[in-house]
């Protein structure tokens, strides 16, 4: 190496540390500052502490806080998105304590610790920008969990289809949804063009094959449907809801007025 390089790598790792800053918090623990920024612009921080008499570097529970104004975290724990986060802890030595995002660090090894974490959340952050594909797989995992949380599971049947009408089940129902006297819902849960264009097929299907029920589809907002298969759909399906998740959902809404009164209420996506 040259007198010259040298003074290069001399500078960087002068550069770097000064970069880093480490402040006490007068309690035994300490806030370690780096110019990392979480996709708000926010700064990123890691708290240092002794637990259960072993150093460790923390999120402060940060990193999940943040991405549940993105995410409802239950659908963390089970699915693509539970073994996108356990792949992205176990790979990192993290650990999930209670919503707190932890490295232990391993003898003296602090910077190790420090940057394994980062590499954590990193990762952990990037739940949010799924590839569509494994969005796609997600949407139809979270519809199934919300119907099972809204519809008593004596009234509902994920994947139904008449066993004498269809034996080869061919025209499946992502959930029906039986009422007490009323014809039952035919939910169909829609991520794509040739979902869509599956699901106008299946209710032209019932309804030739003079079935009474009342088809509903809700939409994936972060994979639109192109207006001509919408169209064909609303032509055939009178309730067709933008949103799926949430307390208050419009998919919420029309199951429990159904459930209560038997009668869902036409609610159709704008064009």
């Amino acid at each position: 190496m040259t007198p010259a390089n040298a003074a290069t790598v001399m500078d960087l790792r002068r550069q770097l540390c000064e970069a880093i800053n480490i402040e006490s918090n007068g309690d035994g623990s300490y806030l370690v500052t780096m110019p990392f920024y979480y996709p708000d612009g926010d700064g990123l921080g890691l708290s240092l502490r002794v637990d259960r008499g072993q150093w460790l570097f923390s999120d402060g529970g940060e990193t999940l806080m943040r991405l549940s104004w993105k995410l409802d975290l239950e659908t963390l724990e089970e699915g693509q998105r539970f073994r996108f986060l356990r792949g992205a802890l176990l790979g990192n030595g993290a650990e999930n304590r209670h919503g707190e995002l932890v490295v232990p660090v391993q003898g003296n090894d602090f910077s190790s610790a420090c940057y394994r974490l980062l590499q954590a959340i990193m990762q952990v952050t990037d739940l949010r920008y799924l590839a569509r594909d494994v969005v796609f797989s997600t949407f139809l995992e979270d519809f199934e969990r919300v119907m099972s949380d809204i519809v008593p599971e004596r009234r509902r049947q994920f994947h139904w289809s008449d066993p004498e009408f269809d034996p080869e089940k061919l025209y499946s129902i992502d959930c029906r949804v039986n009422g007490s006297t009323e014809a039952p819902l035919f939910i169909f849960a829609l991520n794509s063009a040739d979902r869509a264009r599956e699901a106008t097929i299946t209710v032209n299907a019932y309804s030739q094959a003079h079935f009474h029920f009342a088809p509903v589809a809700v939409l994936d907002s972060e994979a639109p449907i192109p207006r001509r298969a919408r169209g064909q759909l609303a032509s055939v399906c009178r309730t067709i809801l933008p949103e799926l998740t949430g307390e208050h959902s419009s998919l919420a809404q029309v199951v429990r007025a159904y459930l209560q009164t038997g009668k869902p209420p036409v609610v159709v996506l704008p064009s």
